[in-house]
């Protein structure tokens, strides 16, 4: 995963590996919340559009990616919720950010 030219490429780089993920899962109802697991990754790009985070390579990914790629289920998991938990404090700056 190289790094993004600029804040929409990472944008298109980030929902592509968002899709390659899905798919690997093989799991339908992950398949099926697709469409919602989209929205959810445009609102927080909405979100963090403008931001010291916009265009930022996501160190998380390449854990995921390597988890998968080893085909070991255990640190995808640990790395996934790594990365939803690094997410979820970096919407809650922006959002800070937005309120001051």
């Amino acid at each position: 995963m190289a790094a993004a030219e600029g804040p929409a490429e990472a944008v298109r780089a980030d929902l592509a590996f968002h899709r390659a993920l899905l798919a690997a899962t093989h799991n339908e109802l992950l398949e099926r919340m697709k469409v919602v697991i989209e929205s959810g990754l445009a609102e927080r790009d909405r979100i963090v559009r403008g931001s010291a985070h916009a265009g930022r390579p996501v160190p998380g990914h390449l854990a995921v990616l390597d988890a998968v790629r080893d085909r070991d289920p255990g640190a995808a998991e640990a790395a996934m919720r790594t990365l939803l938990a690094q997410s979820v404090r970096d919407l809650d700056e922006v959002r800070k950010g937005l309120r001051t």
